[in-house]
Order: C-alpha cells, then sequence, then structure tokens
C-alpha cells in the first residue's frame, strides 16, 4: 500500500487528469489534481502536499 505518499496530477486537460489519477489511487496513492501550474503552487502553499 502506498497511501502514505501523495501526488499532485497537473494537466490542463482533465481528461488526462483523471485518468492519470485513478491509475494512481488504484496503486493505492492518495491523489489531488490541479489544472495549472498556478493552482498546484497553491496547493502545495497550503500544506496539501
Amino acid at each position: 500500500m502506498n497511501s502514505q505518499f501523495k501526488i499532485l496530477v497537473v494537466d490542463d486537460e482533465i481528461e488526462y487528469q483523471e485518468v492519470y489519477k485513478m491509475i494512481l489511487e488504484d496503486e493505492g496513492y492518495i491523489v489531488d489534481t490541479a489544472s495549472s501550474g498556478k493552482k498546484s503552487i497553491r496547493k502545495i502553499g497550503e500544506g496539501i502536499f
């Protein structure tokens, strides 16, 4: 189980985000997504990752 690892998927294509998220969650990772670099930096700054 990889549940201690969090992965932030950053892609401007929502379809790709969902595919990557599904694959990684199936492997046991905790996954969140962001559609831009700016949004990903905000999530990192909030301490989510």
